[in-house]
């Protein structure tokens, strides 16, 4: 689960990710928009430090072991869309994205994001 200043984000396998202001049962929603809600398994989520707003994604696709890409919202996940796959690269994981993801985003710059598999890429 990764945590923003006042609110959480979490992924559940294989159902998405999920957004509640409080991290209170009962309070978290389900954010679709422009996020892959299908043949997902694990997500691997990052939270800016810098900008509580913006938070990145990688889903890890069960059918390929690769992943369906990588996903950045600017609104705490009300709208997602897809930027740029690291290295342009949908097997940087080398078919281990099941177990082999991480996400890091620059705490000084919300538009600066490492992401590694079997490879690291910023």
């Amino acid at each position: 689960m990764g945590f923003g200043y006042n609110y959480a984000f979490t992924a559940i396998d294989p159902d998405g990710v999920y957004y509640s202001e409080s991290g209170d049962p009962g309070t978290w929603e389900k954010q679709t928009t422009g996020f892959p809600n299908d043949d997902i398994l694990r997500i691997e989520l990052a939270t800016a430090p810098s900008n509580d707003n913006v938070v990145y994604a990688i889903p890890h696709n069960p059918t390929t072991d690769l992943i369906r890409g990588m996903y950045k919202t600017t609104s705490k996940g009300i709208a997602w869309f897809e930027i740029s796959n690291p290295g342009n690269d949908y097997n940087f994981a080398k078919k281990q994205a099941w177990y082999d993801l991480t996400l890091a985003v620059d705490p000084n710059d919300e538009n600066i994001v490492v992401a590694g598999g079997l490879n690291l890429w910023k």
